[in-house]
């Protein structure tokens, strides 16, 4: 999360949301080509925030359940 300007990025290619992750308003979600992320069963997204999705046909973003 960078508070200066606004953005919460993901770290690691790959992510586990194992929780509830809810992100409030005033910033910008972004996801990179090859991110993946999963969600548990306890695990969700709720975005007051745009959220920015740029995969591309050789690196798409990847979002599953376990």
């Amino acid at each position: 999360v960078n508070n200066i300007s606004k953005e919460i990025r993901f770290k690691e290619k790959n992510t586990v949301i194992e929780n509830p992750l809810e992100i409030p308003s005033g910033y910008l979600v972004k996801m990179n080509p090859g991110q993946n992320i999963v969600f548990n069963k306890n695990g969700y997204l709720s975005s007051k925030s745009p959220l920015i999705f740029k995969g591309s046909k050789e690196n798409p973003i990847v979002i599953s359940m376990e």
